[in-house]
């Protein structure tokens, strides 16, 4: 007869800090996007773990936009320059607690367009975005991709790569840029964390398999539209 004694060894420590998650540079955010932070902490019992957020020193108020998921992240849609500051989480178990600190920066468009320094926090850097040009008054422009419009375009990534799909356009008259996969308009709440829609740029910064598939941006105003299209694979 054989007797098997097995032992179970349950870590007894506070949540640590995941250090490839930790960054020394803020997350940049457009105004209006919808926005998820992940308290940079991991424990041995997840289940066992919850978090608290607090914004400049004072607690979030869930009752209001923020909401504190049951994974710990804290999501807020509509982000506004008000919402910049330093948010910190507060991982607790029953042995401890773990601090961690996010710096969040809401920004306007024309600032992120004219920002000098490069921020790198997953997102498309200042220079990949087009800079405005000077239009005459009442001048009728339909903007033109310099992707022709019937042209399209493909490319192949790998799981875990980052893709970026750019609509350069000349000539700017305020146009409505909306991004579509599959015929289907996108979001910034349908893409990964730390992807991006903004105008002219679609950024994913973490490739999955589901996220192949066919894209297109359209650019209109009263005068007319223009399309760009996109096939993206995906390979493992």
């Amino acid at each position: 007869m054989k007797i098997i004694i097995a032992s179970i060894f349950i870590e007894t420590v506070p949540p640590r800090l995941v250090l490839n998650k930790l960054s020394e540079q803020p997350l940049v955010y457009p105004i209006g996007a919808n926005v998820q932070l992940v308290c940079p902490v991991e424990s041995s019992d997840p289940d066992s773990m919850f978090v608290e957020w607090m914004r400049n020193n004072e607690p979030v108020d869930e009752v209001s936009r923020y909401k504190i998921t049951t994974r710990g992240h804290l999501k807020f849609k509509d982000a506004d320059i008000t919402d910049s500051g330093v948010y910190t989480c507060k991982a607790i178990n029953g042995f401890g607690f773990t601090k961690a600190n996010v710096t969040v920066r809401v920004m306007q468009e024309s600032e992120l367009i004219l920002m000098k320094s490069s921020i790198d926090n997953r997102y498309p850097k200042d220079n990949e975005f087009v800079p405005h040009e000077y239009v005459a008054p009442n001048e009728k422009i339909t903007p033109e991709f310099f992707t022709k419009t019937k042209e399209v375009r493909y490319v192949e990534k790998y799981i875990g790569s980052q893709l970026k799909l750019k609509c350069h356009m000349s000539g700017i008259s305020n146009p409505q840029i909306n991004w579509f996969k599959e015929g289907r308009m996108l979001t910034d709440i349908d893409l990964p964390i730390g992807s991006l829609i903004n105008r002219g740029v679609l950024f994913i910064s973490h490739l999955r398999l589901t996220d192949k598939g066919n894209y297109s941006c359209i650019a209109f105003n009263e005068f007319g539209q223009s399309k760009a299209s996109f096939v993206v694979t995906v390979k493992g």
